[in-house]
């Protein structure tokens, strides 16, 4: 036990040293930070600065959940399938019109189908999915005419189906949400 206190304390005060010898010190005159010594007769009472800017727009989307799980029964009809419920924040900032498009990583198994369907952000003037939208791993369209948004909430619901033929099963499938220009 005492070897490796020793052991410890010896590879302390090496890491301790070796911060020592390599910390920069904060310069301690005008020319070492940089600044020439300003005497009166050739010093200006103006100088200039280079500024470089750019107005960029802000495209920020945030699922609050990481995940949701889901049940449905084969042969269920549509108005008994499995709903579940998430809510996403988004920032849309800029001139141009843009939408939220969603897909899945994986196809469903036959007969299964997952749904979507995104209400817009509260506040805002998008058009939310007015009826339920197929996944599939091609984006679809999910919310509409979205432009100058900064910061809100949305609602979407997810919906899980198995149709009569389904098979018994299980799975996981990433759904992906993404902000894109019209």
């Amino acid at each position: 036990m005492k070897r490796l206190f020793l052991l410890f304390a010896v590879a302390a005060m090496v890491v301790f040293a070796a911060g020592a010898v390599f910390a920069e010190e904060a310069p301690m005159t005008m020319e070492e930070a940089g600044f020439s010594r300003c005497n009166p007769s050739g010093c200006s009472p103006w100088d200039t600065l280079k500024i470089n800017w750019r107005v960029i727009p802000i495209n920020c989307l945030q699922i609050r959940q990481d995940e949701i799980c889901m049940a449905t029964y084969i042969g269920c009809c549509d108005g008994w399938c499995d709903e579940e419920c998430i809510w996403y924040a988004i920032v849309a900032t800029g001139t141009d019109e843009r939408k939220i498009v969603g897909k899945i990583d994986v196809n469903m198994p036959e007969h299964v189908t997952l749904w979507a369907k995104l209400r817009a952000p509260y506040g805002t003037s998008a058009v939310g999915t007015p009826n339920w939208t197929e996944l599939s791993t091609d984006y679809v369209d999910l919310v509409t005419g979205i432009s100058k948004i900064c910061g809100a909430w949305g609602k979407g619901g997810l919906k899980l189906c198995a149709g009569a033929d389904a098979q018994k099963g299980s799975g996981v499938r990433v759904l992906t949400l993404l902000i894109q220009d019209v």
